[in-house]
């Protein structure tokens, strides 16, 4: 069963909610943080947009009698990792933003997500974004079989267990070397990730991020096998300065929503890899009273 598509109005702007790209292509909000400076900024996969200062936009939560859905521009990109498929945006000084939780349903209550300390930091020390005097290391060591559960814009309680610990090859396709790969808990004929649900941010039994969703994997030529691949917290924390991290970051390939991938193995085995993007239709309220601009999209990633 697919997940329920519900479209929130993303006031306050907090984890788990759409947001999209001019275009009306939607992914998770991962979080929003505060940095150390007083801005605030939000956490997605960056493959949603194509370079630093690009828009990106929120819902209102309405939506017309067509089917079109109303947005606004809540921010724009910040800093793009391109080698863990991340961007941070920076939110507009109006939009009310909501620290580190991920969404109501998450099971959390009102305690923050807690990220992995940045590797360049001792353990003691936490990162600008955590709002706390400690943070817990999450080693890249994941156990076989070990529960994790996701809280996407469309998946509104993904429970999983770790398929793959850390991919091992990186062939330059979506999926990176070091990624995390997840399945559905009674088994990976069922799917755990739906459209929409890149940039959701998958967690332990006790609340430590874990990976960040950003691409899905299926394989054909018998019974389908679906696993959703996630970058490891500690690597896009590294990337970030923002987020304490000393990595480099570098500009985003261009293109937003990437292609649909085959490729055949033996036995005639066919594995497709997808990013996990919905199209909605959506009308881009102005800052100019009474105008909007509407967009419409019609390409949905298949796998033939």
């Amino acid at each position: 069963m697919k997940g329920e598509m519900k479209v929130e109005n993303t006031k306050p702007l907090r984890g788990g909610q759409f947001v999209c790209n001019e275009k009306g292509d939607a992914m998770t909000l991962s979080f929003c943080f505060q940095a150390v400076d007083g801005r605030w900024f939000g956490l997605t996969a960056a493959h949603l947009v194509h370079a630093v200062g690009d828009e990106v936009f929120g819902f209102t939560g309405e939506q017309t009698a067509g089917g079109v859905y109303r947005t606004k521009v809540i921010g724009h990109v910040h800093e793009i990792s391109s080698g863990t498929d991340s961007m941070l945006f920076a939110v507009k000084q109006e939009v009310e933003c909501i620290g580190l939780l991920l969404a109501p349903h998450a099971g959390l209550g009102e305690k923050p997500v807690t990220l992995p300390t940045p590797s360049s930091r001792p353990a003691s020390r936490s990162s600008a974004a955590s709002g706390s005097t400690e943070t817990t290391v999450i080693t890249s060591s994941l156990a076989q079989e070990q529960k994790l559960v996701g809280f996407g814009a469309r998946r509104r309680g993904a429970f999983g267990v770790v398929s793959t610990p850390s991919y091992p090859n990186c062939d330059g396709r979506r999926l990176m070397q070091g990624d995390i790969g997840i399945t559905h808990k009674d088994g990976a004929s069922k799917k755990l990730s739906d459209g929409g649900d890149c940039g959701t941010i998958f967690i332990d039994e006790y609340g430590n991020a874990v990976s960040m969703h950003h691409v899905l994997r299926k394989r054909t030529g018998g019974v389908p096998v679906y696993e959703s691949f996630g970058v490891p917290m500690q690597r896009i924390v590294d990337a970030h300065p923002l987020l304490g991290g000393a990595g480099s970051l570098h500009d985003a390939e261009d293109g937003c929503v990437g292609p649909v991938y085959t490729e055949t193995f033996q036995g005639g085995a066919q594995f497709c890899e997808e990013d996990d993007v919905v199209h909605f239709k959506i009308e881009i309220e102005s800052e100019v009273p009474g105008f909007c601009d509407s967009h419409q999209l019609v390409r949905v990633p298949i796998c033939i």
